[in-house]
C-alpha cells in the first residue's frame, strides 16, 4: 500500500515537472509569435501568393491575362501597385483600376517541435524533490528584413524637337529704299565751336543745341530729339533745306522781294523750291499752296556714290542726274530743274512709280 501512494506521488510530480518543462520551452516574449514579432513593416513589393503568374523580365518573359499589367517586381494584377506609370513594367493601360483591400500577411510557419525530455531516473525508495527547471531558451532571432524592391526605370527621354528649317536665301533683286529722314546738315565752317563728346566735351551757347555730331546750332539737325545730344530744348527751330545753287532764284525777304515760279513755294530761308521744305506750313514764306509736293528720295546707303557739292564733287554715270542732294539717280527726284544739281538731262526721265528704274550707282533692271 505504502509503495503504491509513493509511485502515485512520483508520477504526480513527473506530470508537474514536465508540465513546466514543456510551459517554460513555450514561454513567449512579449508582442511576439513563435519567435517572430507581430508587427513588421509591410513589404514594398505586394508579392501576391499563387496561382497570380509571374511576367516581364523576372518572370521568364511571361505575359499577364488581358485585364491584368505586369509589374516592375514581375507579377500580374489590377491595382495601381502593377498598373501605376511608375510601377508598370509592361501591358499598361491608361486608367488602372482601383487598388483591392491589401491582403492579410502570410502566417509564420510554426517552429519545429521540441525534442521530448528524457526519460525520468527509476525513483529511490524516499520521494526526492524535483530538480530546478532549466533555463529557459534564447528568443529566436527576427526574420530578416524584406529587401527593397529595385528601383523603377526612368521615364523615356522626350524625342528631340524637328530642325528648325533654314531661312529662305536672300532675294537677289534690289528692295526700293526706305524712307528715312533726311540726311544731317554739313559741317558748318569755324568758328563754329565743336561741342559733346566728339569735341572735347565743349559747351555751346544758351540758345544752341550739341548735335550728335558735336557741333552747335539752333536747326532741327541740331536741336531735333533724334539728331540733339546735349543741351536739347523742347522746341526746336525747324531746319534749312540744303541751299541750291544758281540759277535757282531767291525770294521773299531775304532775297530782295523775289518772286518764285507758279508753281514754287518761298521758303523762310528766301529760297523758291517744291518740296516740304520750301511749301510745308512751318517752312514756307509766300506762295504757299495748300498740297506742297513730296519731300526727297530717301539718302541709299553706300556704295552708292555721291556727287557733286555734297559728294566731294563726284561724277554720276552718263545716264544718271547729280540731285541737290548730292546723290546719283534717273528719276524727277533726281533730274527735274527744281531737284538736279549737275549732269541734268530732261530725255532720261524715268518714272517715280517704279522703283526698279532708279539706279543708285548700278545698272538698271
Amino acid at each position: 500500500m505504502k509503495e503504491t501512494l509513493i509511485i502515485s506521488v512520483l508520477c504526480v510530480v513527473t506530470l508537474q515537472y514536465l508540465f513546466l518543462v514543456s510551459a517554460d520551452r513555450l514561454s513567449l516574449p512579449h508582442n511576439e509569435t513563435f519567435g517572430m514579432p507581430l508587427s513588421s513593416p509591410p513589404p514594398h513589393e505586394p508579392s501576391p501568393p499563387p496561382p497570380y503568374p509571374r511576367c516581364g523580365m523576372g518572370g521568364g518573359d511571361g505575359k499577364c491575362k488581358s485585364n491584368a499589367c505586369c509589374s516592375i517586381w514581375s507579377w500580374c494584377g489590377t491595382t495601381e501597385s502593377f498598373c501605376a506609370p511608375q510601377n508598370c513594367q509592361s501591358q499598361c493601360p491608361h486608367t488602372p483600376s482601383p487598388p483591392p483591400p491589401s491582403p492579410p500577411p502570410p502566417s509564420p510557419s510554426p517552429p519545429p517541435p521540441s525534442p521530448p525530455p528524457p526519460s525520468p531516473s527509476p525513483p529511490p525508495p524516499t520521494p526526492s524533490p524535483p530538480p530546478p527547471a532549466p533555463s529557459p531558451p534564447p528568443p529566436s532571432p527576427p526574420p530578416p528584413s524584406p529587401s527593397p524592391p529595385p528601383p523603377s526605370p526612368p521615364p523615356p527621354s522626350p524625342s528631340p524637337p524637328p530642325p528648325t528649317p533654314s531661312p529662305p536665301p536672300p532675294s537677289p533683286s534690289p528692295q526700293p529704299p526706305t524712307p528715312s529722314p533726311p540726311p544731317p546738315a554739313p559741317s558748318p565752317p569755324p568758328p563754329y565751336p565743336r561741342c559733346g563728346m566728339g569735341g572735347g566735351g565743349g559747351k555751346c551757347k544758351s540758345n544752341e543745341c550739341c548735335s550728335i555730331w558735336s557741333w552747335c546750332g539752333t536747326t532741327e539737325s541740331y536741336c531735333a530729339p533724334q539728331n540733339c545730344q546735349s543741351q536739347c530744348p523742347h522746341t526746336p527751330s525747324p531746319s534749312p533745306p540744303p541751299t541750291p545753287p544758281p540759277p535757282y532764284p531767291r525770294c521773299g525777304m531775304g532775297g530782295g522781294g523775289g518772286k518764285c515760279k507758279s508753281n514754287e513755294c518761298c521758303s523762310i530761308w528766301s529760297w523758291c523750291g517744291t518740296t516740304e521744305s520750301y511749301c510745308a506750313p512751318q517752312n514756307c514764306q509766300s506762295q504757299c499752296p495748300h498740297t506742297p509736293s513730296p519731300s526727297p528720295p530717301p539718302t541709299p546707303p553706300p556704295p552708292y556714290p555721291r556727287c557733286g557739292m555734297g559728294g566731294g564733287g563726284g561724277k554720276c554715270k552718263s545716264n544718271e542726274c547729280c540731285s541737290i542732294w548730292s546723290w546719283c539717280g534717273t528719276t524727277e527726284s533726281y533730274c527735274a530743274p527744281q531737284n538736279c544739281q549737275s549732269q541734268c538731262k530732261k530725255n532720261i526721265i524715268s518714272s517715280v512709280m517704279n522703283p526698279m528704274n532708279v539706279t543708285y550707282g548700278i545698272e538698271s533692271f
